[in-house]
């Protein structure tokens, strides 16, 4: 069983004919691991709608680590947010105290500058995201 790096993964998405190139989602999920079980439910009812979902625990299991988080880590999230069609923020107490989180936010929409969807799973959340209700609504526009 060969153990993954974020550098290696990160090589991988610089080269057109690999396979992780390649990877597109409708949706990265941009989340607090503290709210897995929430963001496992949110994942399989947007499956469930024919949403495809990045989330760097299951998407990239075999390379992002927590114990071998480098630039690279950096690197792989962006090149995962350039190619996702939206980014949807899971607002929980958790995730809003969350660095990666922040940076996550603030590259896509400061570099990627597309729409930002925010579901509160918790308490209040001070950003001006359009608030996800369903993921019904967001099917249709897809």
């Amino acid at each position: 069983d060969i153990v993954g790096t974020p550098e290696l993964l990160a090589q991988q998405l610089q080269q057109e004919t690999s396979v992780q190139y390649a990877k597109t989602y409708d949706l990265f999920v941009s989340h607090s691991y503290q709210d897995k079980e929430q963001v496992r439910s949110f994942v399989k009812q947007a499956n469930a709608a024919g949403l495809s979902c990045y989330v760097d625990w299951t998407a990239d299991r075999e390379f992002l680590r927590r114990s071998l988080v480098s630039q690279y880590t950096e690197e792989v999230l962006k090149f995962r947010m350039q190619h996702a069609k939206r980014l949807v923020y899971l607002s929980s107490e958790r995730s809003r105290a969350s660095k990666w989180v922040a940076f996550e936010l603030q590259y896509y929409h400061d570099v990627i500058q597309r729409e930002i969807l925010m579901v509160v799973l918790d308490g209040e959340d001070s950003h001006d995201f359009p608030i996800m209700e369903a993921l019904d609504a967001y099917v249709e526009r897809k």
